[in-house]
């Protein structure tokens, strides 16, 4: 899977076996995750792990409720490429 992206802009890449990286019209994140081969799911995602990609000149740490937006619409793109995801915290 190259990028799947939404009609608001906003796009998940996985990239390579571990590790997706998301971005809306403003910032890049990072999500930790791993490939499965498992008949349920295709990849899991870790909730915790969201972080902003390749910035450390952070504004504002995170919030719980900005992570778990950020995971659901990571989620909601993932499974529009046809890809089964596992959440874990």
């Amino acid at each position: 899977m190259k990028e799947a992206i939404d009609n608001e802009g906003r796009s998940v890449e996985i990239l390579g076996r571990s590790g997706i990286k998301y971005k809306n019209k403003s910032q890049k994140y990072f999500i930790d995750s791993e490939m499965l081969v498992s008949p349920e799911f295709d990849i899991v995602i870790f909730s915790d792990s969201v972080r902003y990609y390749n910035d450390t000149s952070l504004i504002h740490p995170l919030t719980k409720d900005e992570k778990n937006e950020i995971i659901r619409i990571a989620v909601k793109l993932l499974e529009s490429a046809g890809i089964k995801v596992d959440v874990q915290l």
